[in-house]
């Protein structure tokens, strides 16, 4: 997906978003096209019963009880933060934006 994204950026100053966005349509019908032989392997299994209320919140307790599942929020708010300064650039981080609102809507 990195590759991707970084190829992207680099092919559309040359051939502009519309065309990236319809090459990259064309690219994925082919390949979905060429994996249509083993479309058996990616079937999922059905649900022969859905797991009832207390199954499920069972499920959630047990998550939390672990302790990187119950890490404070903070710190999972910090490391979305930090990737979405990687994704974005810098410049769009929270405390920017924060700037930019204030300047853009005074």
């Amino acid at each position: 997906m990195a590759a991707g994204s970084a190829g992207g950026a680099l092919l559309e100053p040359f051939v502009g978003w519309q065309t990236l966005f319809i090459g990259t349509s064309v690219i994925t019908a082919i390949v979905l096209w060429l994996l249509r032989p083993y479309r058996s392997l990616f079937d999922s299994p059905k649900v022969k019963k859905l797991p009832s209320v207390q199954q499920v919140f069972a499920g959630y307790r047990t998550v939390l009880s672990n302790v990187r599942g119950a890490r404070p929020m903070p710190m999972s708010c910090g490391t979305v933060s930090i990737t979405l300064g990687f994704i974005l650039g810098w410049d769009f981080t929270f405390p920017n934006l924060m700037r930019w609102g204030k300047w853009v809507l005074g």
